[in-house]
């Protein structure tokens, strides 16, 4: 089984026996020995630089085993893997004022190191550095993918102009940080009752596709469909266009477009989805509405929003945040993950850390910082779409629905359980029945 093959958690385990004593998670213990063989071990280093562990523990070994390379001046293959780590993490490891120091002292010939706490693309020696590189994965993934992107971002198509206010102020933030970050092919995979209500070529319109992940699964999963991914960001769509060609897909068209210009489109479609979108909007029922007209006759809308129960951790979170002031840029969202022991309760701490979004800066982000955010509730869903003249069809939950399997039955479900939606709400409604 290659590294790729595995999962992060079967890794993972596989990683636990071979580090033994180095896999400290106190952020205080002694740094590892970056000399050491056994953290050379082959499955180890390919291991590190493809996968992302969500898991504070891990995070805490990784960013004390860079602190001792650093300290060692090993620019090896392990700096690369670390390097790699950093960079799919987006370089959310702690840095401690020393380290800041010893990186001023290094030169370009200590490339796997520099590339260990910030990305090699964005130095004015870039060009330099790759030369001595070679073609290498860090080359590759540091220096010549992001101007790839870059190159491919200046060339992307718009359907619609950028409003001003909320669109600008979110699409600045998914300019800067692209989300989310994805990297293995999704799953092919789509609702068999939702489907059986398309016909066999549907017109489908992803509304808010960001770097195309969702846009990829129901490319795959529905090969004949035509497909138009709309996103305000180019960065974001830059990587959702990269994706779709390493995969192969053709069956999309991607364009830079704001949903609340949508309106324009002359276009109608059999199936629309927005996923996490619209609560990021000033006013959410305002592009509901939009894209609710674009809904043909017995058009199927996918939605998915945020719900206020599910996300009390976060509200506290966000409380928490202003209150101690902490900036929406890489060293505020840096900060305040040094500081969250402090400054939470251990229970909304150990929410935070648990899913993925808290261990890349772009997705802690998009969790923790975002500069809008609107929160749900079922009833407001249920009000929303009487008005809109649509009609509820089910949740998309792993979870048994409540006897009834009504929105009233859902909310009472919901305050009974109260994490169930702690993701999202994801539901379908319809147009005409």
């Amino acid at each position: 089984m290659t590294c790729v093959e595995m999962t992060s958690r079967d890794w993972h385990v596989r990683m636990a026996g071979l580090l033994g004593a180095y896999y400290n998670p106190q952020t205080d213990a002694p740094l590892p020995d970056a000399a050491d063989q056994n953290l050379r071990d082959p499955i180890f280093l390919q291991g590190l630089s493809h996968f992302t562990i969500a898991h504070k523990p891990f995070e805490n070994f990784i960013t004390r085993l860079r602190h001792a390379l650093l300290l060692a001046g090993l620019s090896d293959g392990l700096a690369e893997a670390v390097a790699c780590y950093a960079f799919n993490t987006e370089y959310i490891l702690d840095v401690t004022p020393a380290e800041t120091a010893l990186l001023g002292k290094l030169h370009n010939d200590k490339a796997a190191l520099l590339a260990c706490y910030a990305p090699l693309h964005v130095r004015d020696d870039a060009a330099e550095i790759r030369k001595i590189l070679g073609d290498t994965v860090l080359a590759r993934q540091q220096i010549d993918q992001p101007l790839a992107l870059e190159k491919r971002r200046a060339g992307i198509e718009s359907v619609t102009d950028i409003g001003a206010g909320v669109s600008l102020l979110v699409r600045a933030q998914y300019e800067e940080s692209p989300y989310p970050r994805w990297r293995d092919a999704p799953k092919p995979s789509f609702d068999a009752d939702i489907q059986k209500r398309l016909p066999p070529q549907p017109s489908i319109l992803i509304a808010g596709c960001g770097t195309g992940q969702e846009t990829a699964q129901l490319a795959l999963a529905l090969p004949e469909a035509e497909i138009l991914a709309v996103d305000l960001s180019r960065a974001s769509l830059a990587y959702a266009m990269e994706q779709a060609e390493r995969l192969g897909i053709r069956n999309v068209t991607f364009r830079q477009g704001d949903i609340l210009r949508l309106g324009t489109l002359a276009q109608r479609f059999d199936y629309i989805s927005s996923q996490g979108v619209l609560h990021h909007m000033e006013d959410p029922l305002a592009g509901w509405h939009i894209l609710a007209g674009l809904l043909k006759p017995q058009g199927v809308l996918s939605l998915g929003l945020y719900s206020e129960i599910g996300r009390r951790h976060i509200v506290a979170t966000h409380k928490a945040i202003a209150q101690h002031g902490f900036a929406s840029t890489p060293e505020g969202i840096r900060n305040f993950r040094r500081r969250a022991n402090e400054i939470l309760p251990e229970n909304v701490v150990k929410e935070l850390q648990s899913p993925n979004d808290y261990y890349s800066l772009s997705m802690c982000r998009d969790l923790l910082f975002h500069v809008q955010e609107h929160r749900f509730d079922i009833p407001r869903i249920a009000a929303a779409i009487k008005t809109l003249g649509l009609s509820f069809l089910k949740f998309n939950s792993p979870f048994t629905p409540p006897a009834g399997d009504t929105l009233l039955h859902w909310h009472a479900h919901e305050e009974a359980n109260p994490l169930i939606f702690r993701n999202m709400y994801k539901f379908w409604c319809a147009k005409g029945l």
